[in-house]
């Protein structure tokens, strides 16, 4: 009988601990997450009460001091409107890391009956604030706006306005894009777009001439319809400028011969959109890989060395690749046989380096002559200029026009370098009349003779010394012996005069 009441009793215990341990399970996660909740309760109860505290420091700022005046870094950065504030920090509040980013824009109200010929578009100003839980405790940013209206009447100020709108093709308003003027009397200035896509630039300085102020719009991951806008203040009227932007298209061009054959030489696109956008692209093949280019059609012009121009079109998609090929016709052509020589010995110039120029394009291309001082090449039908260059010899330049399914044949004479110089003697009498066969001789020392001539051999009573070695000599006549000595100093490639009268 005992034996059976500690068998029921064991039972009933491992029962009582099967009930508690599912008592547990269902517990401790619902514990957990309560814990979790009261936790991100209280994080977002912090979020939203530092959110607070900052907008009710900013609205307790005196008006003109609302704006930003520093970035995340505390360094001095001019905003639109400028002020004392940090466009972004960090901030730790009970164990929380949060960052708190904020924007003040300029607002025009377009209720205050002055449009568009407002001369101070300046009437409130709209601050915008985002705070971001930094460890992801809290899924979703906080966002806040308030608009700071000056106390007293309106400021009084002369200028003119730009208002600038940014929308994407569907005509969607972009936020956060940001809005440079790189050039204009009242430049630099930067912005960011609000909520509807727009900012303005109050109280800008009038334009000297139309256009001169100068806009760019950029944003992550979007492409502006165009790089650059202008436009034109006056004073007391507000300027629109609108920016469409869209996530771009990549565009792959290939060009070939007509038979389809890749082109291998110097080429160019050049990009035109439907607004006016136009882009330039060069390669040293005819392979084009173009990236962040606007949605739409793009019309393209291609040119490469000795093809005629080509023209396409190619429809640009946002997030997309588009492929095409462009054929292209080769120019005529003609061939250029070019022989060189050596001016003076006429023997050919063997492994000349030669350039040969095209006038039409500016392309160039480069070669040699072979052992024979030969070099045969197809050009384009067109003028041509040809430089022809080897050591030891001054470079020669000419223009020739290849002739159209033809060989076009060019004789080239290079003049070697100097490396001499030359000595002019003349003999004569007293009045002045030619004295031939006198004996002139060349000598460093005054005794061996170098090189001897008569006068009479280059002409009535002169003789010439070429290829003399650059250096100092003696010259010298006969006459019952070597006689009148006068020191020369031969330079390379000139010539000395001596005279002698008697």
């Amino acid at each position: 009988m005992l034996s059976k009441e500690k068998g029921s009793a064991l039972a009933e215990v491992m029962v009582s601990l099967l009930i508690l341990q599912a008592i547990l399970v269902a517990i401790v996660p619902s514990f957990m997450y309560s814990n979790e909740q009261t936790g991100k309760n209280r994080c977002k109860t912090i979020a939203y009460n530092l959110a607070n505290e900052k907008m009710e420091y900013i609205k307790s700022l005196p008006y003109d001091s609302v704006g930003i005046g520093y970035d995340s870094n505390g360094d001095r950065q001019i905003g639109n409107p400028d002020g004392v504030l940090r466009s972004s920090e960090n901030i730790n509040r009970e164990g929380y890391n949060f960052q708190v980013r904020l924007w003040v824009n300029w607002v025009d109200d377009p209720f205050d009956d002055v449009a568009p010929t407002d001369s101070d578009s300046r009437d409130y100003k709209q601050v915008k604030l985002i705070i971001t839980e930094l460890s992801g405790l809290l899924p979703k940013v906080i966002t806040m706006y308030t608009n700071i209206t000056r106390q007293s009447q309106e400021q009084i100020a002369e200028g003119g306005n730009i208002h600038v709108t940014v929308v994407k093709l569907d005509g969607t308003p972009i936020e956060d894009v940001d809005i440079n003027i790189i050039d204009g009397p009242s430049s630099p200035k930067h912005d960011l777009t609000d909520a509807s896509g727009q900012c303005l630039f109050p109280v800008l300085d009038p334009s000297v001439e139309d256009g001169d102020y100068v806009l760019t719009a950029s944003k992550e991951g979007y492409v502006a319809d165009s790089a650059q806008k202008t436009a034109t203040v006056n004073l007391g009227q507000t300027t629109e400028v609108q920016f469409v932007m869209e996530q771009p298209g990549q565009l792959i061009v290939h060009l070939e011969d007509l038979l389809g054959n890749p082109i291998d030489k110097n080429s160019d696109l050049v990009l035109e959109n439907t607004y006016g956008e136009e882009l330039t692209y060069h390669e040293s093949t005819g392979e084009f890989v173009i990236n962040n280019l606007f949605p739409g059609t793009w019309d393209i012009t291609a040119n490469a060395a000795s093809y005629e121009t080509a023209t396409a079109l190619a429809e640009i998609t946002s997030n997309g690749t588009t492929e095409i090929t462009i054929q292209m016709t080769p120019r005529p052509s003609g061939n250029l046989h070019l022989n060189v020589f050596d001016q003076n010995t006429s023997l050919p110039v063997p492994y000349a380096d030669v350039k040969i120029t095209n006038l039409t394009n500016g392309e160039f291309v480069t070669s040699q002559t072979n052992s024979s001082g030969t070099l045969e090449i197809q050009l384009e039908a067109t003028m041509h200029r040809i430089e022809i260059s080897k050591e030891n010899y001054n470079t020669k330049t000419a223009d020739v026009e290849i002739s159209q399914s033809g060989n076009t044949f060019v004789d080239a004479l290079l003049e070697p370098v100097a490396q001499y110089g030359s000595v002019r003697v003349r003999v004569e009498r007293n009045n002045g009349n030619p004295r031939n066969n006198i004996r002139v001789r060349i000598t460093t020392n005054l005794i061996n003779t170098l090189w001897e001539l008569l006068t009479g051999s280059y002409a009535p009573g002169e003789c010439l010394f070429t290829n003399v070695p650059p250096g100092n000599y003696y010259v010298q006549r006969y006459r019952n012996g070597w006689q009148a000595p006068r020191f020369i100093t031969v330079v390379v490639g000139q010539e000395r005069y001596v005279r002698y009268r008697y």
